[in-house]
């Protein structure tokens, strides 16, 4: 399985099957009859349906107990408390939505106020990736070898 024999048939089934998965997955993020999407579109038959909105990014504070979150929507208005909160955080709600002003009624949120510090870690991880591959791969007869 690992060798190079059939190497462009092996690098097909994979770049078809990744993509397979991304169509897979924007179907069901589009098409998918709960969530706010669905929500937003026909909001009578969603009226009191439970909400979750993860990692969504604060993009507006309306007030003390107003904000707006955008992610794959952009500015869902949510009802809640807004101390300590600023625009640009990241939150994860639990609401109700309710269909008369198309908003949700935060139950509970959570600030993921670590989140920056973890992007940057992971660049970091990439950057030593790059640093060290030299140490340990080589390029020789117009492929990647191990060093040594």
């Amino acid at each position: 399985m690992w060798t190079d024999r059939h190497r462009w048939l092996k690098i097909g089934l994979t770049v078809t099957f990744i993509a397979a998965l991304a169509w897979r997955y924007t179907g069901f993020a589009i098409d998918r009859p709960e969530g706010i999407r669905s929500a937003m579109v026909a909001p009578t038959a969603h009226d009191g349906a439970l909400i979750l909105l993860p990692l969504w990014r604060v993009s507006a504070i309306e007030g003390p107990a107003r904000y707006a979150v955008s992610k794959v929507l952009r500015d869902v208005v949510v009802l809640g408390a807004t101390d300590g909160l600023a625009v640009g955080d990241t939150v994860s709600v639990t609401g109700v939505f309710r269909a008369q002003d198309s908003v949700v009624v935060e139950t509970t949120h959570h600030r993921h106020w670590l989140r920056p510090w973890k992007g940057g870690l992971s660049l970091l991880g990439l950057l030593l990736a790059f640093i060290f591959a030299p140490r340990f791969f080589w390029w020789r007869n117009h492929r990647v070898v191990l060093r040594g």
